[in-house]
């Protein structure tokens, strides 16, 4: 009924804010819970969304390392920069 239904997505709610904090989540709850009942549906959508997963985290952890470099690479720049106000 409509109390379970709620009940999971809550739950989808809360997850998606703790995934937030570390990865950049691409589906909203909603859309997490409904590839989540795609995959109980139909067992066969299972491979393809397995699959689609595995190259999306793919290309988040690519994302995230990039911005670790870029983070990086702004210390590095700050640090060089000298502490007196620059001259326009």
């Amino acid at each position: 009924g409509k109390i379970s239904s709620s009940k999971r997505h809550s739950a989808a709610v809360q997850s998606g804010k703790r995934g937030s904090s570390g990865l950049i989540m691409p589906l909203t709850p909603s859309e997490a819970v409904m590839s989540a009942l795609h995959i109980q549906l139909d067992g066969r959508s299972v491979d393809y969304f397995s699959r689609k997963r595995r190259a999306t985290i793919a290309k988040m952890e690519q994302a995230e390392q990039q911005k670790k470099d870029q983070v990086k690479e702004q210390q590095l720049k700050v640090e060089e920069q000298p502490l007196e106000p620059q001259q326009a």
